[in-house]
């Protein structure tokens, strides 16, 4: 009976880190605190479970499951917003602008 586990949910995100790392395997190990194996066996391989080197790898790129916290209200948009404006009216309607280009796009729920 064969082991079967279910891809790890950032494992595309590690791979991707370790790939566009300039540092060498033994580089990468020392400076996460990894073994210089579990570094070598990910890059050629590909990052196939959640362990404890896997886990080290990700707290080194900072690579991190999004957080589920409370909703962002519209008072704190709104506050955002007032933050970066400088008060003038180029900047305003830069701002209206990019708020309004962005709302084309979707944001879809990860599974």
């Amino acid at each position: 009976m064969q082991n079967m586990q279910r891809r790890w949910r950032l494992a595309n995100r590690l791979q991707a880190a370790l790939e566009a790392s300039p540092l060498s395997n033994r580089e990468l190990a020392e400076k996460a605190g990894v073994q210089y194996y579990a570094v070598r066996r990910m890059r050629l391989c590909g990052v196939r479970n959640q362990s404890k080197n896997a886990i080290a790898l990700c707290k080194f790129f900072c690579i991190s499951e999004p957080v589920d916290g409370p909703k962002l209200s519209t008072e704190e948009l709104a506050a955002a917003v007032y933050r970066v404006w400088d008060g003038t009216e180029e900047q305003g309607r830069l701002i209206l602008e990019l708020v309004q280009s962005v709302g084309q796009y979707k944001v879809v729920p990860k599974p």
